[in-house]
């Protein structure tokens, strides 16, 4: 059986990541010519845009309806290594948003700005739905994990010392 994904290392661990490349992206856009204020500009544009598509849908709703009727596992079930779940969370997402980037910056180096605050973006939203998902976790004291892939079922591990929380138990 795979090991599941602890989702507080999926959605935190790559926030960093992608706010690196974001500046990274910016600051090549700025090196190849694109003017300061043309670059923040773009760089603003591409996270708020992105920032407001992902902020106004109803998936981060739908994902804590699914949350609250997670099955729960003991202890005993393998977790992924944080490393593992670094690599998998940077797919497909960060890795494309990169190489477009990388691949913008010789030709429309404008683009590239664009680019890179789509990923900063990327880094803003992955922090504010972290932050709920810690919040979310605390408050009804588990740990929700998923299995790797694009698999919709959830699980939740009761923390130590906790009162019962509301997970339906497995089958």
């Amino acid at each position: 059986m795979a090991p599941l994904v602890e989702l507080r290392a999926y959605f935190l661990l790559i926030q960093p990541v992608r706010l690196v490349l974001a500046l990274l992206g910016l600051a090549a856009a700025r090196a190849l010519g694109v003017s300061p204020a043309s670059s923040i500009w773009l760089f603003g544009l591409g996270a708020v845009l992105f920032g407001l598509g992902m902020l106004t849908t109803r998936r981060r709703r739908a994902f804590f309806e699914r949350a609250g009727n997670a099955q729960e596992i003991d202890r005993s079930r393998a977790v992924e290594s944080r490393a593992r779940t670094l690599a998998r969370s940077a797919f497909p997402s960060t890795l494309a948003v990169s190489a477009l980037t990388v691949i913008a910056l010789p030709i429309n180096a404008s683009l590239a700005a664009l680019l890179a605050g789509i990923l900063a973006g990327m880094a803003v939203v992955g922090a504010i739905f972290g932050y709920e998902l810690i919040q979310w976790e605390k408050s009804r004291g588990v740990r929700l994990f998923a299995l790797p892939g694009q698999g919709r079922e959830l699980f939740g591990r009761r923390l130590e010392g906790r009162p019962e929380p509301p997970l339906r138990a497995s089958p």
